[in-house]
């Protein structure tokens, strides 16, 4: 799923050392809190956002 966003973070500053640009993967927050002390991610929205992560990694080493 494609989900356009305003957030830079770390990814904006990849640009200077990788020209084909940087992804990010968004795990959902409680409430939709975030950047909070009250912020709050479920372990299985952790886990699910590791998994997708170690499957685009993967796809990526075979291309």
């Amino acid at each position: 799923m494609l989900m356009p966003s305003g957030a830079g973070h770390d990814a904006m500053h990849m640009h200077s050392i990788c020209e084909e640009g940087a992804g990010m993967i968004f795990v959902p927050s409680v409430e939709g809190i975030s950047h909070s002390p009250k912020e709050y991610t479920k372990i299985q929205d952790i886990v699910a956002g590791i998994e997708l992560m170690i499957k685009a990694i993967l796809q990526l080493a075979n291309e």
